[in-house]
């Protein structure tokens, strides 16, 4: 089906995010879209525990669910605030990799891990299909109307 979530907040995902029809790491087809639009961010869940301290101080962390290391989210993702990012994404052992099938428009680019010792690597793909196809009541920015304002020759100082 069709669906589009909003939130004033923020958005908490806290598992793979799939379409009708369409297994993890497959192409998306058919008519099936989700889209998410959160006032400020959309975050994947990563719950972490802390495993040693030092005065007083965590020093060490360890991820909860340890049962899979990729996720996949199947998605239009907007973001009007903040960002698209990881919690924790800089805590615990590295999680796999990062599968958004869709498309993400962010205020600022999200944190999702640090490259290779936590988080996750990036496997972001557009999903054509939402060229022509956008998810119920998803706010709409190519109507915007743009010109030019001011023109003019910035002269070299060389």
């Amino acid at each position: 089906g069709r669906v589009s979530i909003a939130s004033q907040n923020n958005i908490i995902v806290t598992g793979n995010l799939l379409l009708d029809g369409v297994s993890a790491g497959a192409t998306p087809s058919g008519t099936s879209v989700t889209g998410l639009v959160a006032a400020n961010s959309v975050v994947l869940e990563h719950p972490v525990r802390c495993t040693a301290t030092s005065s007083g101080s965590c020093t060490s962390w360890a991820n909860i669910d340890t049962s899979s290391t990729s996720r996949y989210v199947y998605a239009s993702i907007q973001t009007l605030q903040r960002s698209f990012w990881v919690q924790s994404y800089n805590r615990g052992a590295q999680l796999g990799t990062l599968n958004v099938y869709g498309s993400i428009a962010q205020k600022w680019r999200g944190i999702v891990g640090t490259g290779s010792s936590t988080g996750y690597l990036k496997n972001y793909r557009y999903d054509s299909r939402l060229r022509f196809q956008a998810p119920p009541y998803f706010p709409q920015w190519t109507n915007a109307v743009w010109s030019g304002r001011t023109t003019g020759e910035i002269k070299s100082t060389y």
